[in-house]
């Protein structure tokens, strides 16, 4: 491939793109969609790279998904002692930032809203993660995707397939939408392939611009042909021309066939990108080189566009926002039932405490009703002192000892009419008779001490003590007659 330098970049057609001689491109290339085929060693990456170079100096943003992982060179110049362009490289062992295939939506995001130039390498990723993230990739840059930009998708047979599988159906789908409507979403691609039959027709066919390198493969040959068949006019002899030359070009010796666009049909040889070739194959015995100085990249800075746009993808991202949401309604959920919870157990004391009030009222009017009972029957306040004086009476008999010189008075006290008459015991009979028992007979009782209290039969006692606490009015008075009522 004829060579050229990084003058070659910069003095490009004011408001063109001079790829290669006989071959501008017009600043929409942008928002175009091209295909770059041929075997592999025949210049597709070089003439891809070169055309990433020259859209990044017309200021025209550009991504690249990178497959294979040899795209980190374009940050250092050609021979590796300078500078190249300040693509920022995620992914890949030369990365700037760590890339996960769970990543697919916030590149975009960051891509979309700091239009940041970018290599996305997916190299360290199976070919599983690789098209998960392009396809998360994809759908995202498509919605919200809105001024120009031109994605560059390497070895398009992993990640546009033909053969169409459950797994790889929905990825499909988001590259034939880049494809097919891209354009009024600000959206071009490139597709690179060295395996035109392995990549998707559905997405080959859309292509505008097809640049066609060495190929020698039958079948990559046949899926060309589908595409120049329909492409030609009316005279197939350029077509013939074009697909018999094919396995004969030179390295970086191509066709660009762009029939509608372009409106062209050029042999042409692509001059060399300027920045530093790390698509280059190792040859036996050669160390391989490694650029010592790289375009500087803010990576502060980018770490806090990363940042804020990762928290505006979670606050807009509508599977985040309807996890917040069913959090929301659980928190709710538990609430009510707390909430429930305590006005049962409000009913329920509010219930009791009713209850509680209504017992309460039933026995003060009872208690109310005997009291007036009381003040208004004159007949039960007197039985009742009658009670009480019978009581007092019988307390201070009791309780007062007899003196054997003195005679009792054999009359015993009134008893009223409703009261019963207490069975005196045979101690009581002896005090009230004035008999006495002989202390010779054995069979008698013994007199009592003077000084012992008065004793009773079990059954007595227990009325006496009853009677007493029915007698709430006065206390016996020591040695005197109980007061009156």
């Amino acid at each position: 491939m004829a060579s050229t330098n990084a003058q070659a970049v910069m003095t490009a057609t004011p408001g063109a793109i001079d790829l290669a001689p006989g071959v501008s491109l017009p600043p929409e290339i942008v928002t175009a969609t091209v295909a770059v085929l041929a075997n592999r060693g025949g210049g597709k990456s070089a003439v891809t790279h070169r055309l990433v170079e020259l859209m990044h100096t017309a200021a025209l943003p550009v991504v690249v998904l990178d497959v294979k992982g040899d795209w980190w060179g374009i940050r250092s110049s050609a021979d590796g002692k300078g500078a190249g362009l300040p693509f920022v490289i995620f992914g890949g062992d030369h990365e700037d930032v760590p890339l996960e295939p769970t990543a697919g939506q916030l590149l975009a995001d960051l891509i979309v809203d700091d239009r940041i130039p970018a290599v996305l390498d997916l190299s360290h990723m199976s070919k599983s993660q690789a098209r998960t993230f392009a396809t998360t990739f994809a759908e995202r840059l498509y919605h919200r995707n809105r001024d120009p930009l031109h994605v560059v998708i390497e070895e398009a047979d992993v990640l546009i397939p033909q053969r169409a599988s459950a797994d790889t159906a929905r990825l499909l789908g988001a590259m034939e939408d880049l494809a097919k409507r891209g354009r009024h979403r600000g959206l071009g691609m490139t597709v690179v392939s060295q395996r035109p039959q392995e990549t998707a027709k559905s997405v080959l066919e859309l292509m505008e611009t097809v640049i066609l390198l060495r190929m020698t493969g039958p079948r990559s040959i046949k899926a060309v042909q589908d595409w120049i068949s329909v492409n030609a006019d009316h005279d197939d002899t350029t077509a013939r021309q074009v697909i018999a030359s094919l396995p004969s070009l030179a390295t970086g010796e191509g066709w660009v066939w762009s029939p509608g666009f372009l409106r062209i049909l050029e042999r042409t040889t692509f001059p060399m990108f300027s920045t530093f070739d790390s698509h280059a194959t190792p040859k036996p015995g050669q160390t391989r080189v490694v650029p010592k100085k790289r375009a500087d990249i803010d990576l502060e800075k980018l770490g806090a566009e990363i940042a804020a746009t990762r928290e505006r993808a979670q606050h807009n991202d509508p599977h985040a926002l309807r996890t917040e949401i069913q959090s929301l309604q659980r928190q709710l959920a538990a609430a009510t039932q707390r909430a429930d919870q305590a006005a049962q157990h409000m009913s329920a004391s509010s219930e009791l405490l009713a209850q509680r009030e209504s017992e309460n009222a039933a026995l003060r009017a009872q208690l109310t009703d005997l009291q007036a009972r009381l003040q208004d029957d004159p007949q039960v306040v007197k039985s009742l002192r009658s009670a009480s004086d019978l009581i007092n009476s019988a307390l201070h008999t009791l309780t007062t000892p007899a003196s054997p010189s003195t005679p009792q008075d054999a009359t015993p006290p009134a008893t009223p009419a409703h009261h019963t008459r207490l069975r005196p015991t045979p101690a009581a009979s002896a005090l009230t008779t004035g008999e006495t028992c002989s202390p010779a007979d054995p069979s008698q009782p013994r007199e009592p001490h003077p000084d012992a209290p008065p004793r009773f039969r079990s059954g007595a006692q227990r009325m006496i003590t009853a009677l007493a606490r029915m007698a709430p009015f006065d206390s016996p008075r020591p040695n005197g007659p109980p007061s009156p009522g």
